[in-house]
């Protein structure tokens, strides 16, 4: 409408080999770096992210600035500075090993690799090692092409000058770097931990993006761990590594109390069904209602949450759908889709 704001999203598509994971996430992050301090100078709002389904370049200002949000986003998809790449990929290596060097990071890495189709989105100790340059850069040019990227807009902008002002985005070459077919790289073990407590969790893949059966059954997860008997110092996350939603619940204990842990974690989906079918439903679905309103609240937001919708499912309605759908949930759905998941579980133990 007349609103003086413009937000643009431009999302592209990646799909990484086992040898290329990780790539993708620092084409993101050097893109963050490049237009981070620009947008500050017009006080304008960005966000660059690495999706399950590729990266999105957003950004939000003045609708009299729109020449410079556009040059924003010419900047944000513009080819990766080889020089800086080292420095990006030793910042995801440090993360990964950070999470190896800890009995909780482990344990989430190692339920990660079980539960992944796909290389994850973040890679793995064994691909972020062996990325080079060459091999981001042309990850880059093969997928940051104008004609695989789709623009939504927010705010009244004339069709020509939109069209004027995005005309020089991503690799515009003729040459397109051929999808790399190798095999993924080996993985390093894991140092020796000496630990005094024991760390474990368990992990359960088959959900659907967007399916608000997910959010809901976390929350009442993470109802029951809460209510579960005996000390339990656990959690309930939910991730999506590039290969749909996974829920996934992780807990620590000294060795003589660990039994009640391990007790709570394989009995967490029949106590989460038992809460599915009471008061807590209603109260879990509200939640995820008041966050979802909550994340559309804002121009940025809004264009965010409904791009990533579009992108998973390619309909220009799927944000309104997804809401539909969640007022539409009913605890059988919820009962049925546990019911799916009883024996699914991937198991790891750190001790």
């Amino acid at each position: 409408g007349d609103l003086p704001l413009v937000g643009l999203r431009l999302f592209v598509p990646i799909d990484e080999t086992g040898v290329e994971a990780g790539a993708g996430w620092i084409v993101a992050r050097l893109a963050e770096r490049r237009i981070s301090e620009a947008a500050r100078r017009l006080g304008a709002d960005v966000s660059v992210r690495r999706t399950p389904d590729g990266n999105s370049y957003s950004v939000v200002g003045p609708r009299t600035d729109f020449d410079y949000l556009s040059y924003l986003l010419r900047l944000a998809t513009s080819e990766p500075r080889a020089e800086f790449i080292a420095d990006a990929r030793s910042e995801l290596a440090d993360a990964l090993d950070g999470l190896l060097e800890t009995g909780p990071g482990q344990v989430e890495l190692d339920l990660r690799m079980r539960t992944a189709a796909g290389p994850p989105l973040t890679g793995t100790p064994g691909s972020v090692a062996g990325l080079s340059a060459g091999t981001v850069l042309d990850l880059w040019s093969r997928t940051h092409r104008p004609e695989r990227m789709t623009l939504l807009v927010s705010g009244r902008i004339e069709t020509p000058l939109l069209l004027a002002s995005l005309a020089r985005l991503g690799a515009t070459d003729s040459t397109v770097p051929s999808r790399p077919d190798v095999a993924a790289p080996p993985e390093p073990a894991g140092p020796n931990l000496t630990l005094i407590r024991r760390f474990t969790g368990r992990a359960w893949a088959g959900l659907d993006a967007g399916d608000p059966v997910v959010p809901v059954l976390a929350r009442l997860a993470a109802r029951a761990l809460r209510d579960a008997p005996g000390d339990v110092q656990a959690r309930v996350v939910v991730w999506d590594a590039g290969s749909g939603p996974v829920l996934a619940a992780t807990g620590v204990a000294f060795p003589e109390r660990f039994g009640e842990l391990d007790g709570a974690l394989d009995g967490l989906l029949i106590a989460a069904r038992d809460l599915a079918l009471g008061d807590a439903f209603g109260q879990a679905v509200g939640e995820v209602r008041q966050e979802w309103l909550l994340e559309l609240g804002g121009m940025l937001g809004r264009i965010e949450t409904v791009g990533s919708d579009i992108d998973r499912s390619i309909r220009p309605d799927a944000a309104r759908a997804r809401l539909d759908a969640l007022e539409a949930l009913t605890p059988e759905r919820v009962v049925d889709t546990i019911e799916r998941l009883f024996g699914t579980s991937a198991r790891v133990t750190v001790r």
